[in-house]
C-alpha cells in the first residue's frame, strides 16, 4: 500500500511538473499570437497571421512527414528492439534536409512563374490584400526550411531524453521568433513596418538557431552512434503516409485562415485569428499528454506491447482531464477581455465563433490520443485518411457557407466539423485494428486485460 502510495505520489509530482513546464511554453507561444495583436495594426496582424499559415503549410509539404517517421526509428534504437536497427545518418539527411528544401525550392518557382498568370487572371490578386512579391516568396521558403529542420534538431533532443530544451525549440521558439522580429521591426522602422521586414528578420534568427543547436547536438560523438543505424544494419522504410499526415494535420490547423483569406478582410482574419487562439487554449492538454506519451508509445510498439499502448493512452487521458475542464472556463473568461482591447465588445457573432472552435478544442482533446497513437502504431495510412475526410468536409461546408452572409463564423462552422469527423473515423478505425482506446472512456475501463 506504501509502495502504491509513493508512486501515485511520484506520478502525480511528474504529471504537474510537466503541466508547469508545458504550459509555460504554450502560454508563451500563445502570448507571442496575441501580443503580436496588440503592437501591430490589425490590417498588418491579419496578412502576419495569414502569412505565417502558409509558411507552416509548406513546411510541411516539404517536410515529407519524416519527423514522426524518424523519432520512432530512433525511439525503437534507443528501445534496443532487435528486429529494428534504426535510421542511417545519411538517410536522416536527405530526409530532413535535402529533400525539403528541392520540394520548397520547385514550389517556389512554380508559384513565383504562375504569380504574373494570377495577377492577369484577377486585377488584384491578393490574400487578405497583402501582395505577394518573389523577395517575399523566397523568405516565406526559407523560413519553411529552417523552421523544419529545427523542428528534427528538437526530436533528437527528445529521444535522447531532453525535455524542456526541445519542447522550448519546437513549440515556442517559432512564434515567440515571429514577435521578435515584429517588435524589432517597429523599433527600426516605427512608421513603415511591413510583413517582409518582419520575415527578413525572423530568417536570421531562424538561421542563427539552426546553427547553434546542430553544433550543440553533433559536436557530441556519441550522438550519431546511438540514434542513428549503422552502415549494413536494416530499418523499416519510410513511408509516404507520414508526409500525407503531416500535411493535412497542418492543413487541420490552418486551412480555415488560409482560405479565409481569400474570402474575407485582414481585419476579419485577424479577429478570427485571435478568438482562435484563445479557444485553442483549452487544447493544451491534449500538447502536454501527446508530448508525454508519444516516445513511450513508439517504443511499446516496437516492442509489440499491446497493454502499453494502452497504459500510455491512459496516462495520456488522466493529464488531460481536468486541465480541459478549468481551460475551457478560463477561455470563455478571457476572450472578452482581450476582444474588448482590440477591437471593442464581443457582439453575438464572435460568441458563437468562439463557442464552436471552443467545442472543437474539447473534441481535440477528447480523442487527444487518435494521431499521436496511429502514426506510431503504423496506422500512419488511416490517420492520413481521416484527415483527408476532414478537410474535403471542411472545404464543401466553406464554399456552401460562402454564399451566405454569416462572415467568418462560416471557418468556425467548417472547423468543428472537421475535427469531429476525423476524429470520431479515426477512433473507430484504431478501436477495430489495434482494439485500444484512444479517447477519454478508455478512462472507466480500469482492468487489466479489457482490451486483451
Amino acid at each position: 500500500m506504501e509502495v502504491c502510495e509513493e508512486d501515485m505520489g511520484k506520478r502525480l509530482k511528474a504529471g504537474l511538473t510537466l503541466y508547469i513546464v508545458r504550459g509555460t511554453v504554450v502560454g508563451s507561444n500563445f502570448a507571442s499570437m496575441i501580443l503580436l495583436a496588440f503592437v501591430l495594426p490589425l490590417h498588418i496582424y491579419g496578412s502576419v497571421v495569414l502569412t505565417w499559415s502558409v509558411i507552416l503549410l509548406l513546411s510541411a509539404i516539404g517536410g515529407l512527414g519524416a519527423g514522426a517517421y524518424i523519432l520512432r526509428e530512433m525511439s525503437a534504437r534507443v528501445e534496443g528492439n532487435k528486429s529494428v536497427s534504426g535510421i542511417s545518418f545519411s538517410t536522416a539527411i536527405s530526409l530532413t534536409v535535402i529533400w525539403p528544401l528541392i520540394i520548397i525550392l520547385l514550389i517556389m518557382i512554380g508559384v513565383a512563374a504562375g504569380l504574373p498568370i494570377f495577377k492577369e487572371i484577377f486585377e488584384d490578386f491578393s490574400i487578405a490584400n497583402f501582395n505577394y512579391k518573389i523577395s517575399d516568396l523566397a523568405l516565406i521558403c526559407l523560413i519553411s526550411w529552417l523552421i523544419n529542420i529545427i523542428s528534427h534538431l528538437a526530436n533528437m533532443m527528445r529521444v535522447q531524453g531532453k525535455i524542456i530544451t526541445p519542447m522550448v525549440l519546437r513549440d515556442s521558439g517559432p512564434q515567440l521568433m515571429l514577435l521578435i522580429g515584429a517588435v524589432v521591426t517597429l523599433a527600426i522602422w516605427p512608421n513603415n513596418v511591413t510583413v517582409t521586414k518582419i520575415l527578413a528578420i525572423y530568417a536570421t534568427m531562424a538561421t542563427s538557431i539552426v546553427i547553434l543547436t546542430s553544433c550543440s547536438i553533433f559536436l557530441r560523438s556519441r550522438a550519431i552512434s546511438v540514434l542513428f543505424a549503422h552502415r549494413g544494419e536494416t530499418s523499416n522504410k519510410f513511408n509516404l503516409s507520414f508526409w500525407g499526415v503531416s500535411v493535412t494535420g497542418t492543413a487541420w490547423n490552418n486551412a480555415d485562415i488560409i482560405i479565409g483569406g481569400f474570402l474575407f478582410s485582414p481585419e476579419a482574419i485577424g479577429i478570427y485569428q485571435i478568438i482562435k487562439r484563445v479557444a485553442n487554449l483549452a487544447s493544451m492538454p491534449q500538447i502536454v499528454a501527446n508530448w508525454a506519451i508519444v516516445v513511450s508509445l513508439s517504443r511499446s510498439h516496437a516492442a509489440r506491447d499491446s497493454n502499453r499502448i494502452q497504459n500510455s493512452l491512459r496516462q495520456g487521458a488522466k493529464l488531460s482531464f481536468v486541465p480541459l475542464l478549468v481551460l475551457s472556463i478560463c477561455c470563455s473568461v478571457i476572450i472578452p477581455i482581450v476582444l474588448s482591447y482590440i477591437k471593442g465588445p464581443m457582439i453575438v457573432g464572435d460568441w458563437v465563433v468562439f463557442s464552436l472552435l471552443l467545442l472543437g478544442s474539447i473534441l481535440n482533446v477528447g480523442f487527444g490520443g487518435n494521431f499521436v497513437a496511429a502514426t506510431q502504431c503504423g496506422m500512419e495510412a488511416e490517420a492520413f485518411r481521416s484527415r483527408i475526410w476532414g478537410l474535403i468536409v471542411l472545404f464543401m461546408i466553406i464554399y456552401v457557407l460562402s454564399f451566405t452572409r454569416l462572415g467568418i463564423s462560416s471557418l468556425s462552422i467548417a472547423n468543428f466539423t472537421m475535427a469531429f469527423i476525423s476524429n470520431t473515423s479515426l477512433w473507430w478505425l484504431l478501436k477495430q485494428k489495434l482494439n485500444v482506446d484512444t479517447s477519454f472512456m478508455c478512462l472507466l475501463h480500469r482492468k487489466k486485460g479489457f482490451y486483451d
